[in-house]
Parts: structure tokens; sequence; C-alpha cells
């Protein structure tokens, strides 16, 4: 699919520049993308769309430099959030990886 070490697709938050690794869009895909529906499928298999929704929920401006673990929800429609876990280079603004801590119920949209 990607053929380069990361991609760097940028996006404008904040004056950060944010960067995806493919070791992080490649894990993006084997765990969430599963649990999303069609039209969500779609939309975040562009990988810029995949930044800009993870960058409009991370504030490296206001967040520690050392600080490397964020914890993010991950909304989707008449479901509920999945609990991501990104690991970024701050210094650097590179997504490095990210996992899930599994679904966020207490925050449900009910239908």
């Amino acid at each position: 699919m990607l053929s380069i070490v990361y991609i760097s697709i940028v996006i404008i938050l904040m004056n950060k520049k944010l960067k995806i690794t493919k070791h992080a869009i490649t894990r993006f895909n084997e765990r969430i993308i599963p649990f999303l529906n069609k039209k969500e499928k779609s939309f975040f298999t562009n990988i810029s769309n995949l930044i800009q929704y993870l960058s409009s929920h991370l504030d490296l401006e206001k967040n520690n430099i050392k600080k490397n673990k964020y914890f993010i929800p991950f909304f989707r429609d008449k479901k509920p959030p999945i609990n991501l876990i990104l690991i970024i280079n701050p210094s650097e603004s590179i997504i490095i990886t990210l996992w899930t801590t599994g679904v966020n119920r207490k925050n449900s949209v009910k239908k």
C-alpha cells in the first residue's frame, strides 16, 4: 500500500506539523478500521482525514514536551467511542504507533 518509511502528509494545527509513520497507519488499519461502518471506513482510509481527526483531538502545544503517550477518544457514528492511545514524538510531532484500550461505553451515543 505505502512504500515509504513514513508519510509526511502535513496538517498545520497550532503551528505544528503532525506526521504519522507507516507503522501507525498499519496499526490503525488493523485495529480500528474493522470497527467502523462503511462510511467511516471510506473517510478514514484517506490518510489526510485521519491526520486531521487526530490533530483535532491533540494539543501538543499545551502538553509537556517530554510526554509521549496521549489518550484520545475516537468517536464513531451511533456507537460508543473507542479509546485510543497514541505514542508520539512530541518534539517532532510524529505519531509513532497507536492501539486501543477498548470501547468507552460511559460516553456512548444512544440510538
